[in-house]
């Protein structure tokens, strides 16, 4: 994942891999680091190998993941966004799935009886949506980019046909109602 910061001035640079050091040795010096990084991303096309000597690798970070809460909504307070509903970053659905909580919730009580039955269904809805993001292939660090979905990400710089990654075309499409 790349995205610009400081007005273009840089470009951040993401990647997200499982590190075959820390999962034999959480303690291990040096995991995730460049020879990891590279020996991960060896099979992949020109382009992702022309780019992995660009970045700095100075710092990297270990992915802690927990199951959602089962409860979102207490009387008068409902939680939303990560607090409910917390993803990793491999569809880069976090604020996707908040900015959707947010429009969601005044939906939600404004046809309702009272507060605490427009955020119950708030939760009950945003719920079953929010759900499969975290269950599809990739999410929950469940998948490496060699071996699974994460993989076809990476290797989309390189003429990926039309929809390979058509699972997941509902997740940018219109809701149905």
């Amino acid at each position: 994942m790349q995205y610009a910061l400081r007005g273009g001035e840089i470009v951040n640079t993401v990647t997200v891999f499982r590190s075959p050091r820390h999962a034999t040795d959480p303690d291990a010096p040096g995991w995730g680091g460049p020879g990891e990084l590279h020996g991960v991303f060896a099979g992949m096309c020109a382009p992702v190998q022309e780019a992995l000597p660009l970045p700095q690798r100075d710092r990297h970070w270990q992915m802690y993941d927990r199951e959602p809460i089962p409860t979102w909504v207490d009387g008068r307070l409902a939680l939303l966004g990560d607090a409910a509903h917390p993803m990793l970053q491999y569809l880069a659905q976090g604020a996707c799935q908040s900015m959707e909580d947010g429009v969601a919730l005044p939906d939600a009580i404004t046809g309702a009886a009272d507060v605490p039955t427009g955020l119950a269904g708030y939760a009950d809805t945003r719920r079953d949506r929010a759900a499969p993001c975290r269950r599809l292939p990739g999410s929950g660090g469940r998948y490496d980019v060699s071996t699974g979905w994460p993989g076809c990400c990476a290797t989309s710089c390189c003429a990926l046909p039309a929809g390979h990654v058509h699972y997941v075309d509902w997740l940018w499409a219109p809701p149905r109602d």
